[in-house]
C-alpha cells in the first residue's frame, strides 16, 4: 500500500487504500453490534455481523485508538458504497476518501487495510457457512444428485437436441473420464499458514453453531473458542515477509489438501453413483479413478532458478 508513493506521483490520484475501502461489500457494514445471538441464524448478514463485531473487539483490545480508525473507515466507505453522497459524483466521492486517508499515518493505513482484508476473509466464510447451511435445508432428495440425474436423463433421452445417447456410450464416457487438477506454485499466495488454520477453524466453529439440537452450554463454548480463534488470527501475522521457497510451497499444500480435498473426493463420487442409480445406470466400477492430483509445486524447473533437481526429490519424497 504505496500510500506517500501514490500521493507524490498524482495528488489527485486516490491511493491504493482508497480501493480497498471503496469495496463493494462494504455497502453491507452494520455497526458493530452485539449480535452474538444471531450465530445460528441461517441470514447471511446475520454471520457477518458476528464474525465482523468479533474482529472488531480483537482489535479494539489491542489499540482502542485504531479501533476506532477502522470503524470510522467502515462508516464512510459505507456511505459512499451506498450512493449517499449528498449529489456529488463518484469521482469526488473517491477524492474524499482520499483526502481522509492522506491524514492518517502510514503504521495506521496499514492496520486499516489488514482489517479490511481480514474482514473480507471473515465474509467470505460467512458465505461458504450460509450456503453449507442453504444446501442442509433443501435436503430430500440431494441437489446435486437430482441435477446430475436430471443431466444424464436429458443425454439419454435426447433432450439436449442431439439425439438419444445409448446407455452404454454413457457408462463408457464416464468411466474413460480423467480429470487432473494441477495445483500450481503461486508466489503472490503471501497469507501464512498460521492464519489460514485459523480461518479453517473459525469455519469450522461456525458450522456447528449451526446445529440445531446445540445445548445452550454449548453454544457458550464454541462462541467463546470463536471470540478466541478471531483474536488470534487477527495477532498473527498476516503477510509472509519473503517469497515461500518451493519447500514451503509443497508442505502447505500437503498441509491443506489432506483436510480439505480428499475428504470431499469420496463424497462426489457416491453421489455420482446415486445419480447413474436413478436413472438405471451401473454404478462406477471400483477400479475406475475419475480424478487426479498433480503439482507444479519443486517440479517447475521450465524457467524457475529455484527449483533444482533436488529440490524437485524433495517435493516428490514429502
Amino acid at each position: 500500500f504505496s500510500h506517500a508513493q501514490a500521493s507524490e506521483e498524482d495528488p489527485r490520484q486516490p491511493t491504493a487504500i482508497c480501493y480497498l475501502l471503496h469495496s463493494p461489500s462494504m455497502a453491507k457494514f452494520v455497526p458493530p453490534t452485539r449480535c452474538l445471538s444471531t450465530a445460528g441464524s441461517d441470514d447471511l448478514e446475520s454471520l457477518t455481523c458476528v464474525l465482523r463485531s468479533q474482529l472488531l473487539d480483537a482489535i479494539k483490545a489491542q489499540s482502542p485508538r485504531q479501533a476506532k480508525l477502522v470503524e470510522e473507515a467502515l462508516s464512510l466507505s459505507k456511505q459512499i458504497s451506498t450512493g449517499e453522497d449528498g449529489g456529488r459524483n463518484g469521482q469526488q466521492l473517491l477524492l474524499e476518501l482520499s483526502r481522509y486517508v492522506e491524514d492518517i499515518a502510514p503504521g495506521d493505513l496499514v492496520v486499516i487495510a489488514d482489517a479490511f482484508s481480514m474482514m473480507l476473509t471473515l465474509e467470505n466464510i460467512a458465505e461458504d457457512v450460509h450456503i453449507k447451511r442453504m444446501e442442509d435445508g433443501l435436503r430430500g432428495p440431494d441437489v446435486l444428485v437430482k441435477r446430475t440425474a436430471e443431466c444424464l436423463g436429458s443425454l439419454l433421452n435426447g433432450g439436449d437436441g442431439s439425439g438419444p445417447v445409448a446407455p452404454e456410450a454413457v457408462v463408457a464416457a464416464l468411466q474413460q473420464m480423467d480429470i487432473d487438477f494441477v495445483f500450481t506454485a503461486h508466489p503472490t499466495q503471501v497469507m501464512r499458514q498460521g492464519r489460514l488454520s485459523k480461518c479453517n477453524e473459525i469455519r469450522t466453529i461456525m458450522r456447528r453453531l449451526s446445529s440445531p439440537d446445540l445445548a445452550h452450554a454449548e453454544r457458550l463454548d464454541l462462541l467463546e473458542k470463536l471470540q478466541l480463534q478471531i483474536h488470534l488470527c487477527w495477532r498473527t501475522d498476516s503477510l509472509r515477509l519473503k517469497p515461500p521457497s518451493p519447500q514451503e510451497e509443497q508442505r502447505s499444500l500437503l498441509s491443506y489438501v489432506p483436510r480439505s480435498i480428499f475428504p470431499a473426493v469420496p463424497v462426489l463420487l457416491r453421489r455420482l453413483d446415486a445419480a447413474l442409480v436413478r436413472v438405471g445406470l451401473p454404478k462406477l466400477p471400483l477400479t475406475a479413478s475419475p480424478f487426479r492430483f498433480s503439482s507444479w509445486m519443486g517440479g517447475d524447473r521450465d524457467g524457475n532458478p529455484n527449483v533444482t533437481a533436488i529440490v524437485t526429490k524433495e517435493a516428490v519424497l514429502a
